[in-house]
């Protein structure tokens, strides 16, 4: 799977690779958070976050 960007230090799978920050779960998962196709990005939730334990 090539590098998905992620900014959400927080998160378990979330990485600092070489300078860019990354996602390192092996796939993730993308829902719509409104019942119509999202517009924008905060119409959408990453499903995949787990709290990382040592944030």
């Amino acid at each position: 799977m090539p590098d998905i960007k992620c900014t959400v230090s927080s998160c378990h799978y979330y990485r600092s690779k070489n300078g860019q920050e990354v996602c390192t779960a092996k796939g993730i998962e993308v829902n719509n958070m409104v019942e119509r196709p999202a517009k924008t990005t905060d119409e959408t939730v990453c499903k995949t976050f787990i709290p990382d334990v040592k944030a």
